[in-house]
């Protein structure tokens, strides 16, 4: 859904964003997504 909304976006550019929507999705923490050391 994000993708198509981007693709439209850049095919059709708008001055105002009107449109708001919420995916669902899942974090898996692995090797992309750990605490970062200081």
């Amino acid at each position: 859904i994000a993708a198509e909304k981007l693709i439209d976006l850049i095919e059709n550019p708008k001055t105002t964003l009107i449109d708001r929507f919420s995916v669902d999705g899942t974090l898996f923490k692995g090797a992309s997504v750990k605490k970062i050391k200081k």
